[in-house]
């Protein structure tokens, strides 16, 4: 990997691998918008940066065979764009040891070049303190990518067997989704065979005690998206139970702050004239959702009668413990 280099140095590389079976200079120049000198500089850049030497003939040029795989994993970053990944990698280089091995070699090879970019980064990445195995990660990542079904040893916040502490699942992992702090495992659970959930869940990594890859694969659905899984369920209020209209009144002291952000796509306020505030939103009744409003000195749950009566329920609890 070299740096410091323009970026038109790439976009030729991947001009060259786009067309196999050969172009010219002048063709080439066409199409990325530059001189044919530059093409022809960056054709010799080719030989020196990436010891890549392309084939010629009758003025056509092409990348032999064996290089077409080798031009995928190389390319050029400015001195600013390895500073900004190697500050970013840095925020999970706990995660992953192939992340820390290609931080390494980053700043091997670019230490002189973006030291100064280096010294003061810009910006702050704060990243999950959750404690994952070294390997699980990988291992998860070879499972999704060659569609092999994993056993897993998992210990929920809530388990179903209290005794026993943990979850046996068979899981078809689809893929890792990082939220709110924490990477989630999210796949297709058979319930038929061990105790869980069935269908698609997800499962935070740092509770899975154990993984053991299978030797049965299995068919990656075609109509799986993981952005619309996101959406659908992660969130403060994710749940699979009914939706309901949910009317939370918050006092004036506290009304700038509950309206000031998002909490989920369907909400919505109204300012009072006396500076209180009246939020809605349509959401499933949940345990976060209880958790949420009685963090709020001073909420009043208007509607649903359910969700007032869950939050009576939970204050009573923690006035019982703290009498």
């Amino acid at each position: 990997m070299s740096v410091g280099y323009k970026s038109t140095f790439d976009d030729f590389m991947e001009y060259v691998h786009e067309h196999p079976s050969g172009f010219t200079v002048r063709q080439a120049a066409l199409s990325l918008g530059v001189s044919r000198q530059t093409i022809y500089n960056h054709i010799n850049r080719s030989r020196t940066i990436l010891g890549v030497a392309l084939d010629c003939e009758d003025g056509r040029y092409w990348l032999p065979g064996r290089y077409q795989d080798d031009l995928l994993r190389q390319f050029s970053l400015t001195s600013a764009e390895a500073a900004a990944l190697v500050t970013a990698v840095e925020g999970v280089e706990r995660l992953t040891p192939l992340a820390q091995q290609a931080l390494r070699k980053i700043r091997k090879r670019s230490e002189t070049t973006i030291r100064q970019d280096l010294d003061g980064p810009r910006v702050t990445y704060f990243h999950s303190y959750d404690q994952i195995a070294d390997d699980l990660f990988e291992r998860l990542n070879a499972a999704i990518r060659t569609q092999r079904a994993v056993l897993l040893t998992y210990s929920p916040a809530y388990p179903r067997q209290p005794d026993l502490g943990f979850t046996q699942y068979r899981f078809d992992p689809l893929h890792i989704i990082y939220w709110n702090s924490h990477f989630y495992l999210v796949g297709f659970n058979h319930k038929a065979d061990l105790d869980g959930d069935a269908g698609l869940v997800h499962l935070r990594l740092d509770r899975i005690e154990k993984c053991t890859l299978s030797r049965e694969r299995f068919a990656r659905p075609n109509d799986f998206d993981p952005q619309e899984y996101v959406e659908a369920t992660f969130g403060p209020f994710r749940g699979n139970g009914p939706l309901v209209d949910v009317v939370l009144e918050f006092p004036a002291d506290k009304a700038k702050a509950a309206v000031g952000t998002i909490r989920h796509f369907s909400q919505t306020h109204e300012l009072l004239a006396d500076g209180r505030a009246i939020l809605r939103m349509r959401v499933p009744l949940t345990r976060d959702l209880v958790w949420w409003a009685v963090s709020w000195p001073g909420v009043c749950v208007r509607e649903p009668e359910a969700l007032r009566n869950m939050v009576i329920e939970h204050a009573q609890k923690v006035l019982e413990v703290n009498q």
